[in-house]
């Protein structure tokens, strides 16, 4: 195969993965705190589609924190994110001094506010429904909410 071919190739499949994403991310993508098998649930909703971004188990959550409360609170910004920057947002998971938080991910991939704070990794972990381990919620990681809709 000739380094012209290849290019083209590799130069069409961009072009294809980009043409994706664009037409995924301006899709309207609505939030919605409902109680799923006893558990209240932020979900994500686009074109008929729907997909759990964060569960709220009690047992997961810190005793003085209300399950129905947080996800209606956390569920509140994601929709005030959505509708004031008319995308979805990047959010990232990671450590802020030595706590697994869920944030707003800016530009340069960093946490820019603070989403939700859990007591541990694996509470994390559940709320969010990965299994990411300790090493790499230390060098953060980022949540994509499409995953959960496609």
């Amino acid at each position: 195969m000739n380094c012209k071919f290849l290019s083209l190739i590799l130069a069409a499949a961009a072009l294809n993965i980009t043409a994706t994403a664009a037409f995924s991310e301006s899709r309207p993508v609505t939030f919605s705190c409902e109680t799923i098998n006893g558990v209240p649930t932020t979900v994500a909703t686009s074109d008929g589609k729907t997909g759990n971004v964060f569960q709220w188990y009690a047992d997961a959550l810190p005793a003085s924190v209300n399950p129905q409360q947080k996800c209606q609170e956390v569920t509140n910004k994601l929709q005030a994110s959505t509708r004031n920057s008319g995308t979805v947002p990047d959010l990232f998971a990671g450590e802020i001094s030595g706590l697994p938080v869920v944030c707003f991910q800016n530009s340069r991939g960093k946490c820019s506010e603070v989403l939700f704070r859990a007591s541990s990794a694996a509470n994390l972990n559940r709320i969010t429904g990965t299994s990411a381990g300790r090493g790499l919620l230390r060098s953060g990681y980022s949540l994509n909410i499409w995953n959960v809709l496609f």
